[in-house]
């Protein structure tokens, strides 16, 4: 398990819930994590044909919840991080979307000459591609692929254009 989630947070919170509801294994917490997270599915061995998950035989002998409780944890842990991630990935895509939108200008007359777009430097030449390969592959003339590219990029911008 290790790696593929906060080890921390999945202490944490179950030693928070043990103290709660079974504070007499907090002796055999660290003990009890530790063969946890070597493998989790020793959380849910309640068999008598199973080693213990101690190796001293308690289990025999009183049911321990520490286990399960960290298993419980990892999933919590799981489940909030990847919301976190979730979240996180929507502001992102929120603000990718505001900075396209800011990038368009919408012109304020026909007459108006300014790109339509306000370009990150380096830009031009893949959104010059864009233009051309989209157009060419609609069979639209050499001179609307210019107009296209003029009014998206500026003009100028089509000196080093590729030819349709």
């Amino acid at each position: 398990m290790r790696g593929d989630i906060d080890e921390t947070a999945v202490r944490t919170l179950a030693k928070e819930i043990v103290a709660a509801v079974a504070p007499e294994e907090l002796r055999m917490f660290s003990l009890q994590a530790d063969e946890y997270f070597e493998d989790p599915r020793n959380a849910f061995r309640l068999d008598g044909d199973s080693d213990d998950m101690l190796g001293i035989g308690v289990g025999d002998v009183l049911p321990v919840v520490t286990p399960i409780v960290l298993a419980i944890s990892a999933e919590v842990v799981r489940y909030l991080s990847d919301s976190v991630v979730q979240a996180a990935a929507n502001r992102s895509l929120d603000a990718a979307r505001a900075a396209v939108q800011r990038m368009i200008r919408p012109r304020k007359t026909a007459a108006d000459q300014t790109p339509v777009l306000d370009l990150p430097p380096g830009t031009e030449v893949t959104v010059r591609r864009i233009v051309t390969e989209i157009s060419v592959k609609g069979q639209v003339s050499e001179d609307m692929i210019r107009m296209i590219t003029d009014l998206t990029i500026g003009a100028g911008a089509n000196e080093d254009a590729p030819k349709a």
